[in-house]
């Protein structure tokens, strides 16, 4: 009996569904010859995921010999035997420059190309299951029905304009959420919102600001609570109309626009020849090649090869020296060129001066089209700014960075134009982040003075800044590790940052205080979040102070935080070079500091601050790793500080705990598993 010929139309329909489970997994989107797969399959019995076969090639082989013999030695005779492979359907989701996916729970993703610690939070088995729900789950809002109630109520028929980059960190979006309540169109990246929550959880002078997190969609007004995972999840839900777009979208495109008259959101691409075209990359491609069209290979080659750059650049941190520069840069003044209006993702060489600046696209394709010129001869690439030298060899990513700082100074209000250039104020910025995150906050500081002085009453005897004692104190920094926590005005500190270049980010040089611990303990602008804070307290006192119109004392005064006023020195008071400020009471705000080693050694274990080194009862002493636990009538108690004291000494000579000066200064040990029978009363899980 003659075998049934199979074809691609009439086999189709015998294909089971995938019938595996990918929690989190990286996959090749291309088969062994680099292109991308065309009805991928498995036979049945497959497992794997690393690799399958194009449908037409398994018919072909069931046509000649009458089976198909999968890599793993699995068969096929009939198109019933086959199951669709994941990537089934990439082609019509993922677009084409993409050579690699990412599939989470089933659902085909283009692959992330972020640092390590936003993967990793991504991998969280809680994440991961309230992820599941997240893309279960039907929406009734979705950004669609955003833009036809923002038409409404502009009454207007022109085109929205927004950026599909994240709110909280300007990366381009992977997984885009957005909080229940938000009306606007712009989304934040899972994995930003999930570092961010990692990293401010650990202090809890931050819990109110998760409790209350504001919308950073600046004419948005919604707070959410976001103080756990779980009351984050609640709170947010995936925007799949938006995920569709940017999957099959151009990654180098961040700007998209609603058309109200076709109601279809669009990238900001232009079709040419049935072809996808980057206007930016095909401008500087049609320089060297004149009347090349859209579809051209070569031109489709060079345009895939820039987007993939581009892509690398907006989902990464940049390489240190370019990192380096973008948090030092971020807090000073420097002017800025008037072409900085024109340029929408602006970008420069790691040699450039901050102040010169191109569109990142553009810059890219300037490097690439001098790699094509030169494939030959292989000569060195020549910036087109600063005109300094790369190796031909050079990955492109490695050499040009994209500045976050000025892509949103515009909408942040810290870019300001004087006169045919525009002047950036990063000390604007670091006012204001001192200010709202990097400080001993009015409440821990009321808490110090409450445990010997119940009135709440503090003399505050230094009034000018330690640094430079000819400048009254105006905006109070506290030295932290200072022995005597002097007080150095913002000013007088702000003139040292300004003076500091990239060259000096490691060094430690940054000196406020002339006692005898400061002079021998300089640190580095890479330190400072460990050093300087804002004094919440004395800023306010000090406020009253320089109102009120009496100053009987000059040099110093008295403040009443219960009463909240100025009073006469009294005898009850509590001078504040009395009290030692607690290091818990220090919030860290400036996160941008620390480099993502800093994030990667020490966060994760801050993040579980609750994590329990088990152990075995089997005598009325257990030795644990941080802590010996002793049995009495009371049940188990736990000493904790000769073994925290051992395990410091090791830390010291740890070169990376020293940088960041890193202690562990409390634990916490508890028993599991219920009631636990002891030689002297009983032990239970609820029992620390």
């Amino acid at each position: 009996m003659r075998q049934q010929y199979f074809t691609l139309q009439n086999s189709i329909q015998y294909l089971q569904e995938y019938n595996g489970f990918q929690e989190f997994t990286e996959i090749k989107l291309t088969d062994h010859n680099n292109e991308r797969y065309l009805y991928p399959v498995l036979t049945s019995k497959c497992k794997h995921i690393k690799y399958a076969t194009n449908l037409e090639e398994v018919l072909n082989a069931i046509n000649i010999s009458g089976f198909f013999k999968c890599e793993c030695n699995n068969l096929a005779r009939h198109p019933s035997q086959l199951q669709k492979d994941i990537r089934w359907d990439a082609n019509e989701e993922i677009n084409e420059i993409f050579d690699d996916g990412l599939v989470i729970h089933n659902k085909l993703f283009h692959h992330f190309k972020r640092a390590r610690r936003y993967n990793t939070a991504l991998t969280d088995q809680f994440v991961l299951s309230s992820l599941k729900i997240l893309l279960e789950q039907q929406n009734s809002n979705n950004i669609i029905q955003i833009f036809q109630r923002m038409m409404q109520n502009y009454q207007t028929q022109k085109p929205i304009y927004f950026k599909a980059m994240c709110l909280l960190d300007l990366v381009s979006l992977n997984i885009p959420v957005r909080f229940f309540g938000c009306q606007h169109p712009e989304c934040y990246d899972l994995a930003s919102l999930l570092v961010y929550y990692n990293e401010n959880s650990i202090y809890q002078s931050s819990s109110d600001k998760l409790k209350q997190f504001k919308c950073k969609q600046r004419t948005c007004q919604v707070k959410v609570d976001i103080s756990t995972v779980q009351k984050l999840f609640d709170n947010i839900y995936i925007e799949t109309e938006l995920l569709k777009i940017i999957q099959k979208g151009l990654p180098s495109i961040y700007q998209y626009s609603y058309n109200p008259n076709t109601r279809q959101i669009q990238q900001d691409i232009v079709l040419q020849d049935n072809a996808i075209v980057d206007p930016q990359i095909q401008c500087r491609y049609l320089q060297e090649n004149k009347n090349v069209p859209a579809s051209n290979e070569a031109y489709q080659k060079y345009q895939k090869q820039v987007t993939e750059y581009a892509h690398v650049i907006l989902q990464r941190t940049s390489i240190v020296k370019a990192e380096q520069k973008l948090r030092l840069f971020k807090y000073k003044i420097f002017v800025i060129p008037a072409i900085i209006e024109n340029i929408k993702q602006p970008a420069r060489c790691i040699n450039c001066h901050v102040s010169q600046v191109m569109e990142l696209k553009y810059l890219l394709s300037s490097f690439q089209t001098q790699k094509d010129l030169y494939k030959q001869q292989v000569k060195q690439l020549k910036c087109p700014l600063c005109e300094k030298m790369f190796n031909y060899n050079s990955f492109i990513p490695n050499v040009v960075y994209f500045d976050k700082n000025l892509f949103d100074a515009f909408d942040q209000g810290f870019l300001e134009k004087s006169g045919q250039t525009y002047v950036y104020d990063g000390k604007k910025l670091m006012k204001d982040e001192f200010l709202q995150k990097q400080k001993v906050e009015l409440i821990e500081f009321k808490k110090h003075l409450q445990k010997d002085n119940e009135n709440q009453i503090c003399t505050f005897t230094q009034l000018y800044c330690c640094s430079n004692p000819a400048i009254p104190i105006s905006l109070p920094l506290i030295l932290k590790n200072c022995p005597e926590q002097r007080i150095v005005d913002f000013e007088s500190f702000y003139y040292s940052i300004q003076q500091l270049e990239v060259d000096n980010y490691e060094k430690q040089c940054l000196k406020f205080c002339n006692c005898q611990y400061c002079s021998n303990h300089p640190f580095s602008f890479e330190e400072l979040a460990f050093n300087v804070y804002f004094h919440e307290a004395f800023y306010i006192a000090l406020t009253q102070f320089n109102k009120s119109k009496s100053k009987n004392k000059p040099d110093q005064f008295t403040y009443d935080f219960k009463s909240n006023r100025i009073i006469e020195e009294s005898v009850h008071s509590k001078s504040i070079k009395s009290i030692h400020i607690n290091i818990k009471s220090f919030y860290q705000g400036f996160t941008s500091l620390q480099d993502d080693k800093y994030k990667e050694n020490f966060l994760p274990y801050q993040k579980e601050p609750n994590k329990m080194f088990c152990a075995y009862v089997t005598s009325n002493q257990i030795t644990t790793e941080l802590a010996i636990l002793q049995n009495n009538r009371e049940g188990y108690k736990g000493d904790a500080s000769t073994k925290l004291k051992q395990v410091n000494e090791k830390m010291r000579n740890n070169e990376i705990a020293k940088k960041y000066g890193f202690v562990i200064t409390e634990t916490n040990s508890q028993f599991k598993d219920g009631f636990i029978k002891l030689a002297v009363g009983n032990a239970s899980s609820k029992q620390n």
